[in-house]
């Protein structure tokens, strides 16, 4: 997720052995559109300026739910784009207002990738 600099606290509740990293992997440049993302694990895409209609295409191989959520600039999430279980792909539309959004994908466990384009 996305967050301004700062003091933050984690509070994890549950009993369990945790193991956690924290790190700014990437610069926040904004992309934009026609854009592609892949992966093979829960990962988040580069920051995407969205102006108009936008149709998100995606592919899925794997096992198990596949979850992925449009957030926008701050990490708050705006739209349920997929949840399905096991190999899947289709498309949806998103309509931008000109702000800068993220692809989230919060479970994964197998090959996507994405592609993002202006209808």
């Amino acid at each position: 997720m996305y967050l301004p600099s700062g003091k933050y606290f984690i509070n994890i509740e549950h009993g369990a052995n945790w193991t956690f990293n924290i790190t700014q992997p990437r610069s926040f440049d904004v992309k934009t559109i026609s854009y592609a993302f892949n992966g093979i694990s829960p990962d988040i895409s580069d920051l995407i300026l969205i102006d108009g209609l936008v149709e998100i295409n995606y592919n899925y191989s794997g096992s198990g739910n596949f979850v992925v959520y449009l957030l926008n600039e701050y990490g708050d999430q705006l739209e349920l784009l997929v949840n399905e279980i096991d190999t899947t792909s289709g498309s949806t539309t998103f309509k931008g207002d000109g702000s800068k959004y993220f692809v989230s994908v919060e479970l994964a466990d197998g090959n996507y990738n994405f592609g993002i384009d202006y209808k």
